[in-house]
């Protein structure tokens, strides 16, 4: 692999590492304090301008019950059963028909009730009323919530006044027109017996003309059979006629409704209540016994709740008189709604449609029957009209023809009741409205609205400064701190290095802990020095590497092996890179022989003192890259390789390898495998977030012992380093030291302790000078 592998592969997130983004996200915040605050208050700034600069807008509210009749069996349906005409109410009032007539009562007022409509056509006058109308229904409930917005308040209750008005208005006129045409029936039927009425009239008239009788005593003639048959007859007749004009007026009704799609039983009760409610029942299947005990025990119902609302004041709610009319409220109450239900569950069995083909079949049978039995009547009254005028002659004509005019009279005085019994008011339509509240105008205008303009503007800021960081985020993919970057891998930092000046180019004088030991870029490197003789684990064997080409790993183990070599540790160094040899391009010896020829020796353990070359510096040795092998894997993989590390373990104190990036290749896992741990090196304002955990991820996977990372090239210009970095030192120490003669040794090749660790000097004793690891620090934002 010589690519940087890809970063994107799947990742399971756990709680942990989901509160681990929000913790860094909302550090990224506090980083970002300055944005986050100018976005809250240019946001601010807008929000207060909009508030300060934007219209009034007023609201008036109105409320509307509606309520549907019952089919006939009793009144007072539970509100689910009637809520299916709400949506129906809430088109109408939204109509154009109802708007159209309220916009034109609003043309007639003054200008400062038009003030939304002012200069607006009608077309665009009706879209600004649909759009400043809001029409909610209540759930669970037959009331319906009427809003209107406007620029006036004293408008908006009067435009809603109007609109409610002219609602008001439709559903009476729509009723009124139904019960129109049922009279308009009823009217015509009563001209035609009036026309047959006057006419027998003159018949009458002109008999008693011609036989010169001024009148005659009906009773002389009672007592013939003929004539009593005649009478019964006429009776029979005259209700059969009554009964077929009032079917003939429902069946007109009922046909009329079926055509237009309406539910025809509230219109057969503005022409006959009765005769409703019997065919009503009859399609259902209730007995008229069981409708007039239903009735009976609504009055009863009736009766006890006003009885219970006037012991409510002298009576408490436990008095004995209390709960047993409130158990027979809670009885009759059950019984009443149980018996709705089946009734309702018998009509809902079939559709309206269907419910209403059957009541109109239902009626047509029974005009039917009524036509034929009167037909019947009619038929055998002719015949035995015939045979009492040849019986009786002239007086008998003249008896039947005044038994004629007062059936037409009792027919004629019948159809005049039907029509004054027409009821043309509101409590007969098929819906019933009632204003329960009134058009009301707030006295505060509900737009815009201070509390609303502040949480929107608090909404829009935070999410806005949510999304700005989270960019900012993603376009600086690197860590905000130390802290980030040691919770985020999970590994301990060691030291922080900052950039180092350039002393020599090849050799030992372009180390910085040989040339200038005694600054303080070089107490970094005795810190991490430190630190990895003080771990637990005593590593011996120390690799270096990092994520990627160029963050400094050569710079580091060099200064590190110079350090332990300073600490009196025998040291060697090895040049383990074969892809890109840093270390050996560092001492400049390219040329000559090194891992790569010592790898293919047949015995490499008794070879190997010649490979190992003098650095210059005391305690420490290297052996070079060598020559560049096409397979360094294969090479790194021979067991050859284990028999050089375990040579140099059992010779030196301490073997520094410089490996190859991390994620370059998989050569640093086949040289960890050998050794006691892996240093990485971190190069902040170079290497991304994903690469350094792609790095420890891949060292995990190789299950590498990670004893830390070194950040290197830090900036110590700037407190923040420019990437949001802070470090220090903790003891603070000024300048360099001056004098030259001074030099940090071991007494002991076995010390591992800071408290061996001594400073001479020429004038002075030996003295313990305390070694204390740098301690990062991020300044404050």
């Amino acid at each position: 692999m010589n690519q940087i592998e890809n970063l994107s592969g799947p990742q399971h997130l756990t709680a942990a590492d989901a509160i681990q983004a929000l913790l860094r996200f909302g550090n990224g915040m506090m980083r970002r304090q300055r944005m986050v605050a100018s976005v809250f208050l240019l946001v601010g700034l807008f929000a207060g301008i909009y508030y300060v600069t934007a219209d009034r807008v007023y609201q008036a509210s109105a409320q509307l019950l509606v309520e549907e009749p019952s089919i006939g069996v009793f009144p007072g349906a539970s509100p689910t059963a009637q809520s299916n005409k709400l949506p129906t109410q809430e088109k109408i009032i939204r109509s154009d028909r109802v708007l159209k007539q309220a916009l034109d009562q609003l043309r007639q007022m003054d200008s400062s009730l038009q003030i939304d409509l002012v200069g607006l056509s009608d077309e665009q006058a009706l879209t600004t009323l649909q759009g400043n109308l809001t029409v909610q229904l209540v759930r669970n409930t037959n009331v319906i919530e009427l809003s209107y917005r406007s620029a006036s308040p004293k408008a908006a209750e009067v435009v809603l006044d109007v609109l409610v008005q002219s609602y008001l208005d439709f559903m009476q006129q729509h009723h009124q027109d139904t019960s129109v045409t049922v009279l308009e029936l009823l009217k015509g039927e009563r001209e035609k017996i009036e026309e047959t009425l006057h006419l027998e009239q003159q018949r009458l008239i002109k008999l008693r003309d011609e036989a010169h009788v001024v009148g005659f005593d009906n009773d002389s003639l009672k007592s013939h059979p003929a004539l009593q048959r005649v009478n019964s007859l006429n009776e029979s007749l005259t209700q059969a006629q009554k009964t077929r004009i009032e079917l003939q007026a429902i069946s007109a009704v009922v046909s009329d409704a079926i055509r237009e799609g309406r539910d025809p039983r509230p219109h057969m009760h503005a022409v006959d209540p009765d005769a409703a409610r019997s065919l009503t029942a009859a399609v259902l299947g209730v007995a008229p016994e069981q409708m007039r005990s239903i009735h009976v025990l609504e009055q009863k119902l009736l009766s006890d709740r006003a009885e219970v609302m006037r012991l409510e004041k002298h009576l408490g709610p436990t008095h004995p008189s209390m709960v047993a009319l409130q158990g027979e409220i809670s009885n009759a109450e059950t019984y009443l709604s149980d018996f709705q239900a089946r009734v309702n569950g018998r009509s809902s069995n079939q559709s309206g449609g269907q419910f209403a083909a059957l009541l109109g079949d239902l009626v047509q049978q029974k005009l039917n029957e009524s036509t034929q039995h009167e037909a019947l009547l009619r038929k055998e009254y002719d015949t035995l009209e015939k045979e009492v005028v040849a019986m009786n002659g002239s007086l008998s004509e003249m008896l039947l023809s005044q038994r004629e005019v007062d059936r037409l009279s009792r027919a004629y005085d019948a159809l005049l009741e039907k029509i004054h019994g027409v009821d043309l008011g509101q409590d007969q339509a098929a819906v019933r409205v009632a204003v329960i509240g009134k058009p009301k105008a707030l006295i505060a205008a509900v737009s815009p609205r201070l509390r609303l303009v502040v949480l929107a503007a608090g909404f829009f800021s935070t999410l806005l400064s949510v999304g700005l960081v989270y960019i900012a985020d993603l376009r600086d993919d690197r860590f905000a701190s130390l802290e980030e970057a040691e919770r985020q891998t999970r590994t301990e930092i060691l030291a922080v290095v900052e950039k180092l000046e350039t002393y020599g180019e090849y050799g030992a004088e372009a180390i910085q802990m040989h040339v200038a030991p005694s600054t303080r870029s070089s107490e970094a490197f005795r810190t991490l020095r430190a630190g990895l003789m003080l771990n637990p684990a005593k590593p011996r064997l120390i690799a270096v590497s990092s994520s990627e080409p160029g963050d400094g790993k050569t710079t580091i183990s060099s200064n590190l092996a110079v350090g332990l070599a300073q600490a009196g540790k025998r040291t060697l160094v090895i040049d383990a890179d074969l892809r890109k040899p840093g270390m050996t391009n560092l001492f400049n010896v390219r040329h000559a022989k090194g891992l790569s020829q010592l790898l293919v020796e047949m015995s490499p353990v008794d070879v190997v003192d010649k490979y190992v070359m003098s650095t210059g510096i005391d305690n420490l040795e290297l052996i070079p890259c060598g020559a560049r092998p096409l397979d360094p894997a294969e090479l790194l993989a021979s067991n050859a390789l284990s028999d050089i590390v375990q040579w140099a373990a059992s010779r030196y104190d301490h073997v520094v390898l410089d490996c190859p990036p991390v994620l370059i290749a998989n050569d640093v896992a086949l040289v960890t495998r050998l050794t006691d741990g892996l240093v990485l090196v971190v190069r902040p304002e170079k290497n991304s977030r994903r690469h350094v955990l792609r790095a420890i991820e891949r060292l995990e996977r190789f299950q590498t012992n990670v004893l830390g990372m070194v950040i290197n090239a830090m900036d110590a210009s700037t407190a923040d380093g420019a990437y949001g970095y802070g470090y220090g030192y903790g003891y603070g120490y000024g300048d360099e030291l001056t004098d030259e003669k001074q030099a940090v040794v071991m007494p002991s090749q076995n010390a591992v302790s800071q408290s061996e660790l001594v400073v001479h000097t020429d004038s002075a004793a030996p003295k313990t000078a305390p070694v204390r690891r740098s301690t990062p620090r991020r300044r404050a934002a």
